[in-house]
């Protein structure tokens, strides 16, 4: 099963419309002529990774549980944390067909988002995460975009890669350009770090503070 959304692709460049494609590629590599008809067309691409993880990764009470920065939302979290943390939800989900095949698959899109990297395609981040309602749960807003980060240097691509599918490459794909650089003229959106997330790209939680629009916001640091 291939899920480019290439229909939607194709009749999108019909029609002129900038397209943005959100792949989840589970059984093949993504091959050469995709990626032309992806240059072609413009076709970025947000992989999910952690959207994928957490289809699965509750099976069981996952290790980042016991992670000081994702503790640090339990009072955001504390609802969907107990659902997912119940023997009889983590047994549906070890249970759950579809849920062990995405396990598997995840290996492939790691691996497919590597290819695309390489090959040029632009890079965004997102998680779907956030979501606002009880079809989806686990899906911790705030922490799974540092595991996205993660999971994308697990992939093969460099900090400095997923630093920038993060931010100017998510800003090139939905085509906005007021953000996702530190430009004169560009909004002073900034994530100040006490750490070098280019040595470690886990150190994008060691957070010193959040600016946006020039305006610290009181209380965002991590450290």
């Amino acid at each position: 099963m291939r899920l480019i959304h290439v229909p939607i692709i194709t009749l999108s460049a019909q029609a002129g419309t900038p397209v943005l494609g959100c792949a989840h590629d589970r059984d093949l590599d993504v091959d050469a002529a995709l990626i032309a008809q992806m240059k072609r067309r413009e076709v970025g691409v947000i992989p999910t990774l952690a959207r994928e993880v957490t289809v699965y990764v509750y099976e069981s009470t996952p290790a980042f549980f016991s992670d000081p920065f994702f503790l640090r939302g339990m009072s955001l979290y504390r609802e969907h944390f107990n659902i997912v943390s119940a023997p009889a939800f983590q047994e549906r989900v070890r249970n759950d067909k579809l849920a062990q095949s995405i396990k598997q698959a995840f290996v492939q899109a790691k691996r497919n988002l590597k290819i695309m990297s390489d090959a040029g395609i632009p890079i965004g981040l997102g998680t779907d995460s956030g979501v606002p309602n009880n079809m989806t749960f686990g899906r911790f807003q705030g922490y799974l975009e540092h595991m996205e980060l993660e999971l994308m240097v697990e992939a093969g691509l460099t900090p400095m890669q997923a630093l920038t599918a993060a931010t100017s490459g998510s800003a090139r794909i939905i085509r906005l350009d007021r953000v996702g650089t530190i430009t004169p003229g560009k909004a002073a959106d900034l994530l100040v770090l006490d750490g070098n997330p280019l040595q470690n790209i886990r150190n994008t939680r060691q957070i010193n503070s959040v600016w946006i629009a020039g305006r610290r916001l009181a209380g965002t640091g991590t450290n």
